[in-house]
């Protein structure tokens, strides 16, 4: 696994966003990568803007309206961290 000294972690805490490809970063095949799941809920609890770009699940996301990261449909991920639909 890919290791960090606290100097290099302190420059990831201090980033406004953050933008990343999903294949191969976030996920492999159909796996999400370790690390994966805690990193976007420290996103979320550190309100921090985030986007994952990816051509691979564009089409399959958009036709089915579940999120490719495996956290459920984007209307429950949405209620769940904002309380709206």
């Amino acid at each position: 696994m890919f290791k960090i000294n606290e100097e290099q972690l302190e420059i990831l805490r201090n980033k406004q966003g953050y933008i990343s490809d999903m294949d191969g970063v976030i996920y492999h095949g159909n796996c999400i990568l370790p690390g994966v799941k805690e990193f976007v809920d420290w996103l979320y609890k550190e309100d921090k803007p985030f986007l994952f770009l990816t051509e691979v699940l564009l089409f399959y996301a958009v036709q089915s309206r579940v999120c490719p990261l495996c956290f459920g449909s984007t209307e429950k991920r949405n209620k769940k961290t904002t309380g709206k639909p």
